[in-house]
């Protein structure tokens, strides 16, 4: 591989800090990170980062900011990378950026980043699914937020309203996987709770039915409250039934009725390779593993969930 690639980040929280890792180990491969905070940059240089204010042009940038920030940073750094990763929400369902970001569905060179699609579980599940119809699904992510950051919780972007915290917002990745794997979703309906964190401004769980276009319904079962980790996708046919578990890569076949074993297979994996072959897709050609989401997919996922937006 002899072509050279440049990738830009924008972002040094722990997301864009992964990207960045990533991008430095791959091959004739560029990368660079800046943060608009000059305590962040200090802070990172001591780890080694180059940080500087960005004037280049590069086969890809990623907008790893803050939620409701994503928006407004797109627009502003466009001009430097020729493909966009935008991470996930494109923006908080908390902020009223439908008018802005009406320019952005149409650019064919922007996507979101729900890498859940690109685990190699998921390549295996969705190709061993092609030829099948779908009857329902059912996606779960059941989390617990103390464990998922150094910080203490109560300085959690994630219990932050203003930031574009919310159970929604942080694990839309499930109702992604029901796009990806069922088709164009129609309708969103169901109800959010707070379960764990009753004195936030934001919701810690929900209990979501996606209606798609086809006519096929799937659940989407989301919280950050609770004790312990548990994250599944369900895909249910007329004779059979998948399992698969993200966090330790098994994947189950039994029969629908009766719940006979018909194969159980592990594809369990560092979590950096579904960031690292989200970014192969759009900067290496023929990379053949899954499609990234398009921008006009994400905003759809937002405008759909503003409904509950927590009051």
């Amino acid at each position: 591989m002899d072509k050279k690639f440049s990738i830009v980040i924008f972002g040094t929280g722990s997301i864009g800090r992964r990207h960045y890792e990533i991008a430095q180990n791959l091959e004739n491969c560029n990368s660079y990170i800046f943060s608009k905070k000059v305590s962040r940059n200090l802070e990172l240089k001591t780890l080694g980062y180059n940080i500087y204010k960005f004037d280049k042009k590069c086969n890809l940038g990623i907008i790893a900011t803050e939620a409701n920030n994503h928006i407004k940073d797109i627009k502003k750094f466009f001009k430097y990378a020729e493909k966009w990763i935008i991470e996930k929400p494109i923006y908080s369902i908390y902020e009223d950026h439908s008018q802005d970001s009406k320019d952005l569905i149409f650019d064919k060179n922007i996507f979101i980043g729900y890498n859940k699609r690109f685990e190699l579980g998921i390549y295996k599940l969705f190709n061993f699914i092609k030829d099948k119809k779908i009857k329902n699904a059912h996606f779960k992510c059941f989390s617990n937020l103390e464990k998922w950051r150094d910080e203490p919780v109560s300085e959690s972007i994630s219990l932050d309203f203003k930031k574009g915290g919310g159970v929604l917002n942080e694990l839309s990745h499930e109702i992604d996987l029901a796009n990806y794997f069922i088709g164009s979703i129609k309708e969103i309906i169901g109800k959010t709770k707070q379960r764990k964190y009753k004195n936030s401004l934001v919701e810690d769980t929900a209990f979501l039915t996606l209606i798609h276009d086809n006519g096929i319904e799937s659940k989407v079962d989301i919280s950050f409250g609770c004790k312990s980790d548990l994250r599944k996708s369900i895909l249910f046919f007329d004779d059979k039934k998948l399992v698969y578990n993200h966090i330790n890569g098994q994947l189950i076949c039994t029969l629908a009725k009766s719940n006979k074993l018909i194969f159980k297979k592990f594809f369990q994996e560092q979590r950096n390779k579904s960031f690292e072959r989200q970014i192969k897709s759009l900067i290496f050609e023929n990379y053949d593993f899954a499609q990234p989401c398009s921008v006009k997919d994400g905003l759809l996922y937002i405008q759909m969930l503003e409904k509950f937006q927590w009051k």
